[in-house]
């Protein structure tokens, strides 16, 4: 989801669709995400059943970028298998799939090759892991097809992760040697321990959203009191320029080092004159009521906002 708010951000983006405010509230949005990540432990704990297997084949396998891994079944679960494997890194992995032209299209996704069903005996030779995930009412692993190929590489550990209903590997195959069978129910144990484990960090996540939130609020009164500060020091600085100017064309003599006195004057008294009410705008820029201060700065100061600029309503000398 997190990666799905950030696409859509930037798509806004580079459509120029997003406004300063729609830009803060998915900056805080991301924010929250990648704190929730980097500073909960809420992430380290997998979601789905697809996940528990793979972080199952992870505790026998060690790391799964150099293993090989077939996985049976083209549909929602198998699908998710081989988005979690691409997420590892994992290289060499093939599909079965009943329609090879599912299998065929999942594929070109994840950079798989396709094996045709009748050669999954043949492949669980190959294989360091299988993921299987079929609506097939038989199981599609029999003890003989197991033991058959672990005779080809008998110290060489297989994990089998059968997360179809009903299941696709036969119970007698957890007996043969060097074979590790997760089946559905096992892969849910797992899932509803990482789902405690998940839940028990939902307050700690809840934290971080209030803070972001708080910091998220203050940021938009800010927001609509900052206008306010640029509109009133355009409006004094027009004036400052208008009343120099009309003073000039009562001195025309005036030599260019008393021009720069005049104007360095005028500066500073715009600057001081400005500087505690600026202040104070920006401190009341948190609180509540930051709008209705904006409102009343804008009709003491004759300030209207035209495309963010003041409208000095300054008349001609």
């Amino acid at each position: 989801i997190l990666g799905q708010v950030t696409d859509a951000y930037m798509a806004a983006i580079q459509a120029k669709t997003s406004g300063p405010r729609l830009k803060a509230l998915f900056e805080a949005a991301i924010r929250v995400g990648k704190r929730a990540r980097t500073e909960t432990s809420i992430s380290k704990n997998p979601a789905s059943t697809s996940s528990i297997a793979l972080a199952q084949a992870e505790q026998i396998l060690g790391d799964l970028r150099y293993k090989r891994v077939l996985v049976v079944g083209a549909g929602e679960m198998g699908l998710l298998a081989l988005k979690g494997l691409q997420h590892r890194g994992v290289t060499q992995i093939a599909i079965a799939n009943r329609t090879r032209q599912r299998a065929e299209t999942a594929a070109s996704l994840y950079n798989a090759r396709v094996v045709d069903m009748a050669e999954l005996g043949t492949t669980l030779a190959w294989a360091d892991a299988v993921v299987s995930a079929t609506s097939a009412m038989e199981p599609l692993f029999t003890q003989p097809m197991v033991a058959a190929a672990m005779a080809q590489r008998p110290q060489w550990p297989l994990v089998l992760l059968d997360i179809a209903v009903p299941r696709d590997v036969e119970t007698a195959v957890a007996s043969i040697p060097n074979v590790h069978l997760y089946d559905a129910d096992a892969l849910q144990s797992s899932l509803d321990e990482a789902y405690a484990a998940r839940q028990a960090q939902v307050p700690a996540v809840e934290n971080i959203i209030e803070q972001e939130l708080d910091a998220f609020t203050n940021r938009m009164r800010a927001m609509v009191i900052q206008p306010v500060i640029a509109d009133l020091r355009q409006k004094a600085e027009a004036i400052r320029q208008q009343e120099v100017e009309r003073a000039m064309r009562h001195l025309p003599d005036v030599n260019p080092e008393t021009l720069a006195q005049l104007q360095h004057l005028s500066h500073s008294l715009v600057n001081k004159l400005l500087h505690e009410p600026t202040l104070h705008l920006r401190s009341k820029g948190q609180e509540e009521e930051a709008a209705v201060y904006a409102e009343t700065v804008r009709e003491l100061f004759g300030l209207r906002a035209v495309n963010g600029q003041a409208e000095s309503m300054i008349r001609k000398p």
